[in-house]
């Protein structure tokens, strides 16, 4: 398969590609494709798989896509100007094309400032906002931590409501019989260990919250400076902010002739 790998740079890091003709680029999106499921959009353009730059056809793209000795494929993104990373377990199941040849030199650009990771140091991130841009990236990647402590785990997520319920829960139970909170305990656990995701959409949904856009990063931090590049209005009750809008330039007026005779006039 035509797959060109990059080439590795002194300092570690992957050396940005030549130009490439011929990106893969989403044509039709239909509603109930993988690709509608992982929040991608009519125009995303596909640079890579598992940070190997694509010179393949969409037949083969769908192919790779469909091996079953891989659990799970990072794909890298290109929405105008910006790159993401997202996982996939399969085809996107949506008609491609190729990119036209100005946003083939674009995304070459792009990839001047831009270094492939590599995809064991990436975690599943998605991100849900409300209408009015209040933003919450959520870790999908379950978690032993919610099983064992679970008070710890909802705390760490913010999910002030659970946690509340949880936390009254285990008081009430050891107030009545250690016995009681044991049991407590070890249900809530169960329940954690096999609804920790559910729970956390679930609870974004509470919040009147929608899924905007699921991507692959190393940390929250990472997720929330791709999506103020995507959105620069996006806001985060924690972490990274939006940058200072630049200062507006005065207006220069020239005084007309006109004027200046009106006030040269006795």
């Amino acid at each position: 398969m035509a797959v060109e790998p990059l080439k590795p740079m002194p300092d570690g890091g992957a050396e940005a590609p030549p130009p490439v003709v011929g990106f893969l680029t989403i044509r039709e999106l239909p509603r109930k494709s993988r690709a509608a499921k992982m929040r991608l959009r009519q125009g995303d353009v596909i640079l890579a798989v598992d940070s190997e730059v694509l010179r393949i056809s969409e037949v083969e793209l769908r192919d790779l896509l469909s091996d079953t000795d891989f659990d799970q494929w990072l794909l890298t993104i290109w929405r105008d100007g910006v790159i993401f990373h997202v996982f996939t377990n399969g085809p996107l199941n949506c008609a491609l094309g190729y990119a036209d040849p100005a946003t083939c030199d674009k995304i070459a650009d792009t990839l001047k400032t831009q270094r492939l990771p590599n995809p064991d140091t990436l975690l599943t991130f998605e991100v849900y906002r409300d209408l009015s841009r209040h933003c919450e990236a959520q870790d999908m990647t379950p978690s032993m931590v919610a099983v064992v402590f679970p008070l710890a785990w909802l705390f760490e997520r913010r999910l002030w409501e659970p946690l509340g319920a949880v936390f009254v829960a285990y008081a009430l139970t050891f107030a009545v019989h250690i016995v009681a909170f044991l049991v407590t305990y070890i249900l809530v656990s169960l329940y954690m260990r096999r609804a920790q995701i559910a729970l956390v959409r679930s609870f974004m949904m509470y919040r009147d919250k929608t899924l905007w856009v699921m991507m692959a990063a190393t940390d929250e931090r990472m997720v929330q400076r791709i999506c103020l590049e995507l959105d620069p209005k996006a806001q985060f009750a924690f972490g990274q902010k939006p940058p200072p809008p630049e200062p507006k330039k005065k207006k220069s007026y020239k005084i007309s002739a006109a004027v200046d005779a009106l006030d040269d006039a006795p």
